[in-house]
């Protein structure tokens, strides 16, 4: 039998981690965001046609819906600011996770807070 109490996949975004869910508030911001169902979107980023928009997107609405983020706003400015080249794999394959996409473990090269001078 499925775990039907799933567990919240954790981001670490800025030196914190947050406990994420795609919950369905998010499920229905993302199929109105990219006018497409969720297989689709979930494609999309598995068969690595995302871009730093989309990726950008989800991990703001993840962290913004996130169980820790208590008061907490997340700008997707400030969260692309956080994303470059060495944690963009990091990133993506926390929301394929959060999503239920069970991908290979990743070989733990990335770093989620990669950029310097962040806080």
């Amino acid at each position: 039998m499925s775990d039907l109490n799933p567990k919240p996949v954790e981001i670490e975004y800025k030196g914190k981690v947050y406990k994420c869910f795609f919950t369905l508030n998010c499920i229905d911001e993302v199929q109105e965001h990219f006018d497409a169902s969720l297989t689709d979107v979930i494609n999309m980023i598995a068969d690595g046609k995302q871009t730093a928009r989309n990726v950008r997107f989800l991990v703001t609405l993840l962290l913004n819906e996130s169980v820790d983020a208590k008061g907490e706003e997340f700008d997707e400015m400030d969260v692309g600011a956080a994303i470059d080249i060495r944690n963009f794999n990091y990133y993506c394959m926390r929301v394929l996770e959060a999503l239920g996409v069970s991908l290979p473990d990743d070989d733990g090269d990335d770093v989620p807070e990669a950029a310097a001078g962040q806080s």
